[in-house]
């Protein structure tokens, strides 16, 4: 993963998950489309705000990243339980390594992941 060795997520990377989430929102459930849009964009706005009010800690590919993850949840309740379950992996993985800088893409990952299978 390119967040764990440069903390960069290619902005490409993005488009094309962004993509694929379009493609197969539009394949299944058209009726919940732009629902999901505005919430992607209203939960970048408030990324934007984080990353700004934090100092800049909080990444613009994260920002984008979870943007996309509300693209593809389309639910507050769910978008928080994956960043608690991103949060708490990413805390774990810092005490472990003993770093300050914690890349938190592959927990975003993780995180979204858990919440879909479960």
């Amino acid at each position: 993963m390119i967040d764990f060795q440069s903390h960069r997520i290619p902005n490409k990377a993005l488009a094309a998950l962004a993509l694929c989430e379009v493609g197969a929102i539009l394949s299944s459930d058209t009726a919940s489309f732009w629902d999901r849009v505005i919430f992607a964009f209203i939960t970048g706005i408030v990324g934007v705000l984080c990353h700004i009010l934090s100092g800049k800690a909080i990444g613009m590919g994260d920002i984008k990243l979870i943007a996309c993850i509300a693209l593809l949840i389309g639910s507050l309740s769910t978008l928080l339980n994956v960043l608690i379950i991103a949060a708490v992996m990413a805390l774990l993985w810092r005490v472990k390594s003993r770093t300050k800088k914690v890349p938190m893409a592959p927990w975003f990952f993780a995180g979204a992941l858990a919440v879909i299978l479960i």
